[in-house]
């Protein structure tokens, strides 16, 4: 039998002011995650928090995935006990410094392949170049984009996972597929 641990989950969740519920994770999630994204695309720059149950190679993921016409700043933190609360996570900076790598990109917001890619100079701790994947169900919609460009290690170290929210009315399920290059 394995191990069981109970988070409290939220989604866009403010961060002192929190209404989450405590969730009973799946035994392969053996922490809980508080989970902070900055997504720039199209003249939008977004903030989302979120806490839910993940898996230990998640925590302390901090970086960027970056391709001409989206980036996205992620941070993660975590704490191991039933119902703990993992610290704020703070979200990496962007850096405008070209550090010499050059990395084949594109980003397609609904779809799960580039047709056409561009070099794009990698900046700061962008050191690898990704191929990032996202598909999300909710309810009976389907939903994926596709992303190549430049990341940073954390991000490849985390890799690929299978998110799954509940706890809401609206059921979601996020999977990120992650590859990346030296």
């Amino acid at each position: 039998a394995g191990n069981f641990i109970w988070c409290d989950i939220c989604q866009n969740c403010q961060a002192f002011k929190i209404k989450s519920k405590p969730y009973l994770c799946s035994p392969e999630e053996d922490v809980c995650i508080f989970e902070r994204t900055r997504t720039i695309y199209d003249g939008s720059d977004k903030v989302t928090t979120t806490r839910r149950c993940g898996k230990l190679n998640e925590c302390g993921r901090g970086g960027s995935i970056r391709s001409h016409t989206k980036t996205i700043l992620i941070n993660t933190t975590c704490c191991h006990r039933n119902k703990c609360q993992a610290p704020f996570p703070s979200l990496p900076s962007i850096s405008n410094d070209v550090n010499g790598v050059i990395c084949p990109a594109c980003f397609y917001p609904s779809a799960d392949h580039c047709l056409d890619y561009s070099d794009l100079p990698c900046t700061g701790n962008e050191k690898r170049c990704v191929h990032y994947t996202k598909t999300e169900w909710q309810d009976m919609y389907l939903s994926a984009e596709t992303l190549h460009g430049c990341t940073t290690d954390e991000i490849c170290k985390s890799g690929s996972g299978l998110i799954k929210s509940d706890g809401n009315v609206n059921f979601k399920t996020m999977k990120i597929d992650i590859s990346c290059t030296e």
